[in-house]
């Protein structure tokens, strides 16, 4: 069973990105596309990784991650939480404004090729 795509075709060519020679969809976009949350998609590429060998999906170095902030809008919540996960300081907490429970990210995202956004509608649960 698949879903349905949720976003036009020109939201869905806004969000790809040129990264390592590769055009791209960021993980976050990604699962915001297909309607789920970023650690559901995350787990079930993990669960078909047959389905996706690291030619299709790679992590984002911190330099990459910091260029892709400073040119999308959309991801600058990225930045100020990479710097608190690098903190080595234990009082750094979760995001808790109203609406933002786990909006933080404790790894850097990956980026998909476009063949494996193709793949990625067939194996959501």
């Amino acid at each position: 069973m698949s879903k349905e795509v949720a976003i036009s075709q020109n939201q869905f060519e806004s969000r790809i990105f040129s990264i390592r020679g590769n055009q791209v969809m960021i993980g976050r976009d990604l699962a915001e596309m297909y309607q789920v949350e970023t650690r559901v998609m995350n787990q079930a590429v993990k669960r078909n990784l047959e389905r996706f060998p690291e030619t299709f999906r790679f992590q984002l170095t911190e330099d990459e991650t910091n260029e892709l902030v400073a040119n999308c809008d959309r991801f600058g919540f990225v930045k100020s939480q990479i710097e608190a996960s690098n903190s080595r300081s234990q009082n750094v907490t979760l995001n808790n404004q109203k609406n933002k429970r786990g909006q933080n990210i404790k790894y850097l995202p990956f980026a998909f090729t476009l063949n494996c956004v193709t793949k990625y509608q067939h194996i959501l649960p």
